[in-house]
């Protein structure tokens, strides 16, 4: 009896220590693990320059989940911008992957909003049904990256039973269980052959499915963004970006970023842009994305936003002479 009951302590003391060890390993280097977990670690050190810009210097930030990371090149942004506007800028991005509107408003709030910081100007990227509410797809690293004590919103579109607000609380302490996907990931990659790109497909097929299956889509969420950034003053350009498989705007989203006096670009279609530069349909290549950060750029520097006064600053949105 004591045997057995001796063998369970140790079963039990076994397993504590791999979680202590795997978390303290991820805590120290969970950056090595993924470009993501690097990226998701900098958001505050991105966040609090915001604000700290020099006289006349316009901030601009871009907000989205990867298609924002591969489809916008800074450096092609800020060059083109220079060739119809002489001032200074300066530009940001913060792209956590497999990201949608209930992970990218909880970034603003608490990364720039409860902290007093704000760009000039917001540019979010999306595609299909990132802006309407639906709860997060990682709960797990909202709770641990960038997540603070209130959980209102949260309750009304993500944590709607016990168990969802107990593993939240978990994870929102636990890096380990922040990134268990990830390094399940890394695992199955190791031991299935061409394990990634099946789950791509798996995941691609449910959503199309649940588009399919979706009801009226609601932007309460998005609506209360609309509101803190109104009251920041800062500048909102919304884009619909390029993808292989063709998406419709719904008119609601349109009616309600025209309530809000929201600067909305359709660049679904853009001269130069193909299919084939879209390798997995999703993601555009770095061809691609020099010529989308250029079309970008162009329209964001034209005279169609001469109601952008960008805190003051007032920049001239005309071609230098």
């Amino acid at each position: 009896m004591f045997s057995f009951i001796g063998a369970e302590i140790r079963v039990i003391a076994v397993v504590v220590a791999g979680l202590v060890v795997g978390e303290l390993g991820l805590r120290s280097f969970g950056h090595k693990l993924s470009y993501d977990v690097s990226h998701l670690q900098s958001f505050n050190e991105v966040a609090s320059h915001f604000g700290d810009a020099e006289s006349g210097e316009v901030e601009v930030l871009f907000l989205g989940n990867s298609m924002t990371r591969y489809g916008v090149n800074t450096e092609v942004f800020d060059e083109t911008v220079h060739e119809y506007w002489d001032g200074s800028l300066e530009v940001s991005k913060l792209n956590p992957d497999n990201t949608a509107l209930a992970d990218w408003a909880v970034v603003y709030d608490n990364f720039f909003y409860k902290h007093d910081r704000a760009p000039d100007l917001l540019v979010i990227g999306f595609e299909g049904n990132h802006l309407a509410d639906k709860p997060s797809n990682h709960r797990n690293r909202l709770a641990y990256y960038y997540f603070d004590e209130d959980l209102t919103s949260l309750r009304q579109y993500d944590l709607r039973s016990l168990e969802e607000l107990a593993q939240f609380e978990a994870a929102h302490y636990s890096s380990l269980l922040a990134n268990r996907d990830r390094v399940q990931t890394r695992v199955l990659d190791a031991a299935i052959p061409q394990y990634r790109d099946g789950i791509q497909e798996l995941n691609r097929r449910q959503k199309v499915q649940a588009c399919l299956r979706a009801d009226q889509p609601t932007y309460e969420r998005l609506a209360g963004l609309l509101k803190h950034l109104e009251q920041q003053q800062v500048n909102l350009a919304v884009v619909a970006m390029p993808v292989v498989q063709q998406y419709e705007i719904d008119s609601e989203l349109l009616e309600l970023l025209a309530k809000h006096s929201v600067f909305f670009m359709d660049c679904r279609h853009i001269t130069g842009i193909t299919n084939e530069m879209i390798p997995d349909g999703v993601h555009l290549n770095p061809q691609a994305a020099v010529i989308y950060s250029q079309h970008l750029a162009r329209e964001l520097a034209s005279p169609k936003l001469h109601m952008l006064t960008l805190n003051g600053k007032q920049p001239s949105f005309e071609k230098t002479q």
